[in-house]
């Protein structure tokens, strides 16, 4: 939430619980309730961290996640057509005792590509203020078809770059 220094550690403190938690295994949904409760321990200062975690099992082609306020994944079928995508309520680590995670199990069709992504890439704004927006990184998805995963995440980062201009 918000930026500057103390934004920054608090993302450092996220990042390290959840290293540790996923480390010790578990399901995405038990990982992230983790981190929750140690966050609200750890911190009384109102911050909040959205976040997606979740275990890609390539030779089933699925991808188990839980989504705490983070951007819902975009998807593609091989032929560029958008895929369903599940979306439930999730709501941001570091506010809520009880939390509500969006949890999903999503199959990915054979040749189909998934896109994870942060609010910095939709929101990002050009100089009218027009964000970039959720449709334009699925038509970059989307057009991206013969690309490597690396390939893709850079076509869309420089569209988003481009968008923005100076």
């Amino acid at each position: 939430s918000g930026h500057g220094v103390g934004s920054a550690l608090f993302m450092a403190l996220a990042f390290s619980l959840l290293r540790g938690e996923a480390s010790r295994g578990g399901a995405p949904d038990k990982v992230l309730r983790s981190v929750n409760r140690q966050l609200l321990d750890i911190s009384d200062s109102g911050m909040f961290v959205t976040l997606l975690y979740g275990i890609l099992d390539g030779p089933e082609g699925e991808f188990t996640y839980a989504r705490a306020g983070h951007p819902n994944p975009l998807m593609v079928t091989v032929d560029g057509a958008e895929a369903l995508v599940p979306q439930g309520v999730g709501q941001p680590l570091g506010l809520f005792d009880e939390l509500l995670l969006d949890v999903q199990k999503l199959p990915i069709p054979a040749g189909g590509r998934l896109q994870l992504y942060t609010d910095g890439a939709n929101e990002a704004s050009d100089s009218g203020g027009q964000q970039f927006g959720t449709e334009r990184l699925l038509r970059t998805l989307s057009a991206g078809g013969g690309l490597s995963a690396q390939d893709l995440c850079q076509t869309a980062f420089g569209a988003v770059k481009d968008f923005c201009g100076t």
